[in-house]
């Protein structure tokens, strides 16, 4: 975050001596010093953007494929961290609190909100009716960038806290 304003700082400084009219002699330095500042500074950081959030997306996908509906619906219902909202198309999970959820940073200009979907297919067989209706099971919650930049997705948490409140199978059966 610090180098982005350094940056934007850089850039302020730029464009201010661009628009002095005293600094016609300096302008082709200036304009060679920009487009320097372009490549050197606005593009990597632009390509290091793009890759984290393609990296982020591909975990992303990974995990909420290996996590089990029925498990994440139950063990969210019962969470002190989410509340559940029922809507049309299914329900939504929304974290309480204003934190990362992976580091608990309460610092809201770091924060990035983050959403995703499962759906899944409920049968109605009432009164010979054999439909299947298609729901969505949605997690809304909250990474730092920090956490982000790391590769932590948040999903993580999640799937571990699944993992650690579902019921034991072996337990059910006995």
């Amino acid at each position: 975050m610090l180098l982005f304003k350094i940056y934007l700082g850089v850039g302020a400084v730029v464009s201010y001596f661009l628009s002095k009219p005293k600094a016609k002699q300096l302008s082709k330095f200036m304009l060679i010093f920009s487009y320097l500042f372009t490549v050197v500074f606005w593009l990597p950081i632009l390509i290091l953007g793009l890759v984290v959030a393609l990296r982020n997306s591909k975990k992303s996908d990974k995990l909420i494929d290996e996590i089990d509906i029925n498990d994440l619906c139950d063990s969210l219902d019962k969470s002190l961290y989410f509340e559940k909202l029922l809507v049309e198309d299914g329900e939504i999970y929304r974290q309480k609190s204003e934190t990362c959820i992976v580091c608990n940073n309460d610092n809201t200009n770091e924060l990035i909100e983050q959403s995703e979907s499962k759906s899944y297919c409920y049968e109605d067989v009432e009164e010979g009716k054999e439909d299947e209706e298609t729901y969505y099971t949605t997690i809304e919650y909250s990474v730092c960038t920090v956490c982000t930049l790391k590769g932590q997705t948040g999903l993580e948490y999640i799937k571990d806290y699944v993992d650690r409140h579902k019921p034991k199978q072996q337990e059910e059966i006995e």
